[in-house]
């Protein structure tokens, strides 16, 4: 590991988030959709290595929610702002009573064994450190959202 990797520099988030994408593909089924959409602008300036571990943490979790055969949507937007990710499946989604609880170290959704509860609460402090917010809702058709906002310009 590099000790650069979590300076802040302008990085290109749609190219970014194929390189997730890339890497991820050994887990994700033959059947599996993965659709994009990239409104506005495309630098952010962010740890690109940091980032990425957000983006992968959530794209892996979708992937094991909605299996071989489910869709998975990546979008991104920006205003003047801040910079919008959002991340949605149409997998189980995640009941109300548990959204509260998902990004607290540990907790995790999955089988005794299939997860450590740890990626959700390392992508919050991750969004945190870049002064933005990570959030879940329902995504449309079912499934579970999630949004990730960070400042266009960082106050570090």
């Amino acid at each position: 590991s590099r000790l650069d990797e979590g300076d802040f520099s302008q990085i290109d988030v749609p190219a970014a988030i194929d390189t997730v994408i890339t890497l991820l593909s050994h887990k994700f089924g033959p059947g599996l959709t993965i659709e994009r959409s990239h409104e506005g602008g495309r630098t952010l300036d962010c740890s690109a290595a940091l980032l990425n571990q957000v983006v992968m943490n959530i794209l892996s979790n979708a992937a094991d929610a909605v299996g071989p055969q489910g869709r998975i949507r990546v979008d991104t937007r920006s205003d003047e702002t801040s910079f919008t990710i959002s991340i949605a499946d149409n997998g189980p989604g995640i009941p109300p009573a548990m959204r509260d609880r998902i990004f607290e170290p540990f907790f995790t959704t999955k089988p005794v064994g299939a997860g450590t509860g740890l990626g959700l609460s390392i992508s919050y402090g991750v969004v945190a450190a870049h002064k933005g917010t990570v959030s879940v809702d329902d995504a449309p058709g079912g499934g579970a959202r999630f949004r990730i906002v960070i400042p266009r310009s960082s106050q570090r």
